[in-house]
């Protein structure tokens, strides 16, 4: 059993060793008003500096993507996840305190980079589509599926294709990304699609909640989610995960969404307590974005 003094002694050395460990190698980088692109990019996940981060890395433009590309290969070092299991509960604290460490922020951050470069980015696909295919790598992949989904219509094939793929292990990323991804109207008629097709997914039981969400958070295509989402809160043997995905989003797109209001109303009489408070809250959300809508006689 260690001293109490002993182990004070060793937590000092373990952050030097640890700090030293994770922090990334100098290199030559492009710069704007004196700063290296590195520090732009992490100065973006800060609300306060985000739109000084913005125009820095847009003026960067191109010339960051090598760096960018290099730095979302990131994983882990295996030695990380062992010093996270010891068995001391003030080294587990320790361990937890660095993560994650600066190297970790650098390559999310650089994920999110992507958007200021938009279809700046486009030549950077091949590449970022690679990875994503890497899943050795699962980080990595992840964060190669949202940068892709940051660089517009031109991103989604690739994206796409790893969702039809049965084989692809992370699938349901795939799903999440262009479920969540910055949308706009052009994107919706390319992705609702393709959301609505998982609705159906019996391959992986995570996706079609989260397809049923992604059609609910984007509703700039109510045209072709509407009456997917309508249909599957209709179609007999829908769990309880995925009714509940389901109504929640219908009761997004407000009063766009009356024609659902019957099946709504059904789902009022369902066994469980969850869909039934979803319906009720979905009910109020349409109907009274349609009283507030309708003119005073």
């Amino acid at each position: 059993m260690w001293k109490r003094s002993s182990l004070l002694l060793l937590i000092p050395c373990l952050a030097i060793v640890i700090g030293l460990l994770t922090l990334p190698g100098r290199e030559h980088e492009p710069q704007y008003k004196g700063q290296p692109l590195s520090h732009w990019v992490l100065l973006s996940q800060r609300a306060v500096q985000f739109d000084e981060a913005d125009k820095a890395i847009s003026e960067i433009g191109t010339n960051a993507l090598p760096l960018l590309i290099k730095w979302i290969r990131y994983e882990p070092p295996p030695w990380r996840g062992k010093l996270a299991n010891a068995t001391l509960p003030m080294i587990q604290r320790l361990v937890q305190q660095f993560v994650p460490t600066k190297r970790e922020v650098l390559a999310s951050a650089s994920r999110y980079a992507f958007r200021r470069l938009g279809t700046n980015a486009t030549a950077s696909i091949p590449e970022l589509t690679r990875l994503m295919r890497n899943t050795s790598a699962p980080q990595t992949a992840v964060r190669a599926m949202g940068a892709l989904s940051e660089i517009g219509t031109n991103g989604l094939a690739p994206l796409i294709s790893a969702i039809q793929d049965p084989k692809y292990p992370l699938r349901s990323w795939a799903v999440v990304t262009i479920a969540f991804m910055p949308a706009t109207p052009t994107s919706a008629t390319i992705t609702a699609p393709v959301l609505i097709q998982c609705l159906s997914d019996t391959t992986d039981p995570r996706i079609p909640p989260l397809a049923a969400m992604g059609l609910g958070k984007n509703t700039s295509a109510p045209l072709l989610a509407i009456p997917a989402l309508t249909r599957g809160l209709a179609a007999a043997g829908t769990g309880e995960e995925l009714l509940c995905a389901i109504i929640q989003s219908l009761g997004l797109f407000g009063s766009q969404a009356t024609n659902a209001l019957p099946a709504l109303t059904n789902a009022l009489m369902d066994s469980s307590f969850m869909v039934r408070f979803a319906a009720t809250n979905a009910i109020e959300k349409i109907t009274s974005k349609v009283s507030a809508s309708t003119p005073a006689l």
